[in-house]
C-alpha cells in the first residue's frame, strides 16, 4: 500500500530530528554517566534523606514540657534517643543492685530531657529504695523532687513520691505542708508518710486526728503502729498513757522494730523529762549503732532544759560526727545557737561548709550565728561566698550585701557599711521575709534611711501585717519623717484598734504635725480611760488639749504629773506642752522659761520650726 503525502512528511520530519540529535556532542562526563545510572540515583536519594534526618535530629525543636509550663523545655531528636537509651541503662543497673550507676544513668537521662516525668520518677524511686543516700546525691534528689512537682502539677502519686524523698532527708515540715494541706484522700503510703512527718515535726495534735482518720490503713503496719503507741504514751489522753508506754517497751524487744521503737521511746522520755530513762534508752540505741544526730540533739536540749547546761555543752562539744545532709547540718547549727556555741559554728563554716555549697538555708543560719559571735572577717567571707555562687546568688539576691554591711559596721567602717546597704536597697532578696529581716537589723544598727527604703519595697507584700507597719513607724520616727510616721501609725492602729500603745502612737504622730488635734484628743482620752497611770499618754492628752485651745485643762493634766519621775524625752514634751499653754495665754516670761527647758534633739523638724517661731515672736515682743 502506498503512503499518502501526510505520512511521508512525518517520516521526513523524524529523520531530520534524529540527524540533528546525533549531530550534537554526546555527554560522556562522569556525572553524566552517573545521572543515567539507576543505582546512583537511589544512593543519592538515600543520602539526601539521611542528611535531612540528621539535620532534624540536632536542633532543639521538640517540646516535651506540658502545655503552659514555664520555662518551656525543648529538646532535639538526638536528646530523645539518648534519654531513652540512658533510661534503659538505669533500669538495668537498678535491677542488678548497682545503685550508684543507676542514679548516674537516671541523672544523665534527665539532663537530656528535663520535660519527661518518667525519668524523674525513676531516679526518685531509686533514691527511696536506698537505706542511706550518698551526700552527693542528696541535693540533686531534692531538686528533682521539686521539679517533678512543678512538672506534673502536684499529681497525687508524684506528690507522695516527692514527700517520701523529703521525709528520708528529714524535711518533715515540707512533707506536712505539702501532704497535710491537700483535701484529697491519701493512699495508704501517703497517709503513712504524713503520719511519720507529723510526729517527727512535733505536730502531735495533727497526728492524733490524722491517725483517727486513717486508722484502718495505718494500724496494720507495725512500723507505723509504734508511732501511735509513742503518741499515746506522752501526748494522748491520760487514760491510755500507761498502755502506750508498755506497748512501746515491748516493741523495743523485737529486732525488726528495736531501733525505731527505741528512738520513739527517747521522744517520750524527753517529753516526760525522764532523764534517767532517757540515758538508759540512749545506751541501748548506741549498742545497736543506730543513734542519729537528732537523738544526740534531743539529749543536749533535755539536759539544758533541766538546768544542766554545762553537761549539755560538754556533750555537744564531744560530738564529732560530721553531718551527712544539709538538714542535719541545719539541726546542728540551730542547737549550737541555742547553747551559744558560736565557736563551733565558726569552725564548721571554715571546714565543712564546702560540702553544702547550694544549701541556702544553711548559709543563712551560719551567717546569723556569725553575727551573734561578732566574727566579722568570717561574715565577710560568707557574704563573698554567697555572691560568687551563681545558684545562691539567684536565691538570696542582695542578702550578701546585707551581711557585708553588718560585718563592716561591726568592724567600725561605717562608710563601707553604708555603701553595702545601698547595694542591698538597690537589689534586695526576692524572699520577702529576708528583706524584712535585713531592714529590721540595719534599722537597729542605726541606718534608718536604708531600712525605710527597704520597707517601701515590701509594702505590697506585707501591707496587711501589723509588724510591718510597726517597723515602718519606727523607721519613720528615727528618720524624723512626720508624714510617713502618721501613715504608718494609722495603719498599725487600724490593724489592732484595741492596742493602747498603737493608739497612743497614732495620737503622738498627729500631734507632731498639729494636723488633726481633735482626733488626737479622742485617741488620748480613750487611752487614758484604760491606762490612767501612763505618763506619756497624759502628756499627749495635755498636748492635744493645748493645741485645740483648752489651755487650762491642759495645765491641769500636766499638774497631775511629778516632773522628777519623767525621763529626758518625757520632760521635753512636758515643757513643750507648757510652752504651748504659756504663749497661748500670753504669759511671756513663763514661755521664755519653758523654751530653755526643751531639748530640740527629741523634736521633729516641724516641732523645731514651731518652737523657733515662738522664740522669734517672744524676742520681737521683748524688743
Amino acid at each position: 500500500m502506498s503512503e499518502n503525502p501526510e505520512q511521508r512528511r512525518r517520516v521526513r520530519k523524524r529523520r531530520s530530528l534524529g540527524t540533528l540529535m546525533n549531530s550534537q556532542q554526546r555527554d560522556t562526563s562522569l556525572m553524566g554517566i552517573l545521572r543515567i545510572e539507576p543505582k546512583f540515583r537511589w544512593a543519592l536519594a538515600g543520602l539526601v534523606v539521611f542528611a535531612i534526618t540528621v539535620a532534624s535530629m540536632l536542633p532543639k525543636i521538640w517540646i516535651t514540657s506540658p502545655d503552659g509550663f514555664v520555662p518551656v523545655v525543648k529538646v532535639s531528636g538526638l536528646d530523645l534517643l539518648q534519654a531513652r537509651s540512658l533510661r534503659r541503662s538505669a533500669i538495668r543497673h537498678a535491677a542488678a543492685g548497682e545503685t550508684s550507676e543507676a542514679l548516674q544513668a537516671w541523672a544523665s537521662a534527665i539532663a537530656n530531657n528535663l520535660g519527661d516525668p518518667q525519668n524523674l520518677r525513676g531516679i526518685l524511686n531509686t533514691v527511696v529504695g536506698v537505706d542511706r543516700l550518698e551526700q552527693r546525691w542528696v541535693g540533686p534528689a531534692l531538686a528533682q523532687a521539686n521539679w517533678l512537682l512543678r512538672l506534673t502539677n502536684t499529681n497525687q502519686s508524684d506528690l507522695e513520691l516527692a514527700c517520701n524523698v523529703y521525709q528520708r532527708q528529714e524535711l518533715h515540715d515540707a512533707v506536712v505542708r505539702l501532704l497535710g494541706s491537700t483535701n484529697r484522700v491519701l493512699s495508704p503510703t501517703g497517709a503513712g508518710i504524713l503520719a511519720k512527718s507529723m510526729f517527727e515535726s512535733g505536730r502531735m495534735d495533727l497526728f492524733g486526728s490524722h491517725w483517727d482518720r486513717y486508722r484502718d490503713q495505718l494500724e496494720t503496719h507495725p512500723d507505723l503502729q509504734i508511732y501511735q503507741w509513742a503518741w499515746a504514751a506522752a501526748w494522748g489522753p491520760p487514760v491510755g498513757m500507761a498502755s502506750g508506754r508498755a506497748k512501746l517497751a515491748e516493741a523495743t524487744q523485737k529486732p525488726e522494730l528495736a531501733a525505731s521503737a527505741l528512738r520513739l521511746q527517747l521522744a517520750v522520755q524527753a517529753q516526760r523529762m525522764d532523764l534517767a530513762g532517757f540515758e538508759e534508752t540512749f545506751k541501748q540505741l548506741q549498742n545497736l549503732r543506730a543513734d542519729r544526730l537528732t537523738d544526740h540533739v534531743r539529749w543536749w536540749l533535755l539536759l539544758d532544759f533541766l538546768g544542766r547546761r554545762q553537761q549539755a555543752l560538754d556533750r555537744a562539744k564531744l560530738y564529732v560526727t560530721p553531718p551527712q545532709t544539709a538538714s542535719e547540718a541545719e539541726i546542728l547549727l540551730r542547737v549550737w545557737a541555742r547553747l551559744e556555741l558560736y565557736d563551733l559554728a565558726v569552725d564548721f563554716g571554715r571546714t565543712q561548709m564546702s560540702n553544702f555549697q547550694n544549701a541556702s538555708q544553711l548559709w543563712l543560719q551560719l551567717s546569723r550565728m556569725l553575727i551573734s559571735a561578732k566574727k566579722w572577717d568570717d561574715l565577710r567571707s560568707v557574704a563573698l561566698e554567697i555572691r560568687n555562687n551563681h545558684r545562691m546568688g539567684r536565691a538570696l539576691g542582695g542578702y550578701s550585701y546585707f551581711l557585708e554591711g553588718v560585718a563592716e559596721n561591726g568592724a567600725g567602717y561605717r562608710p563601707r557599711a553604708e555603701a553595702a546597704f545601698a547595694n542591698l536597697v538597690a537589689s534586695p532578696p526576692e524572699e520577702t521575709m529576708l528583706t524584712f529581716e535585713a531592714a529590721s537589723v540595719i534599722q537597729r544598727l542605726g541606718y534608718p534611711a536604708q531600712a525605710k527604703d527597704l520597707y517601701y519595697k515590701l509594702e505590697k507584700e506585707m501591707g496587711d501585717r501589723l509588724v510591718f507597719w510597726q517597723q515602718m513607724a519606727q523607721a519613720a520616727y528615727e528618720t524624723h519623717q512626720a508624714d510617713l510616721l502618721i501613715a504608718a501609725c494609722e495603719k498599725a492602729h487600724q490593724l489592732a484598734p484595741d492596742n493602747l500603745v498603737l493608739a497612743n502612737n497614732h495620737a503622738a504622730a498627729l500631734l507632731i504635725t498639729r494636723s488633726n488635734s481633735t482626733e488626737a484628743l479622742k485617741l488620748t482620752l480613750a487611752v487614758l480611760s484604760r491606762a490612767p497611770e501612763s505618763k506619756i499618754a497624759r502628756i499627749n492628752h495635755a498636748l492635744a488639749l493645748a493645741q485645740i485651745g483648752r489651755f487650762g485643762d491642759s495645765e491641769s493634766e500636766l499638774g497631775k504629773l511629778t516632773v522628777t519621775s519623767l525621763d529626758e524625752q518625757e520632760t521635753t514634751f512636758y515643757h513643750y506642752a507648757l510652752l504651748d499653754c504659756a504663749q497661748g495665754r500670753g504669759r511671756l516670761d513663763d514661755a521664755r522659761r519653758e523654751l530653755d527647758l526643751i531639748e530640740l534633739r527629741y523634736l521633729f523638724p516641724s516641732q523645731v520650726e514651731w518652737v523657733t517661731s515662738v522664740r522669734a515672736r517672744l524676742n520681737r515682743k521683748a524688743s
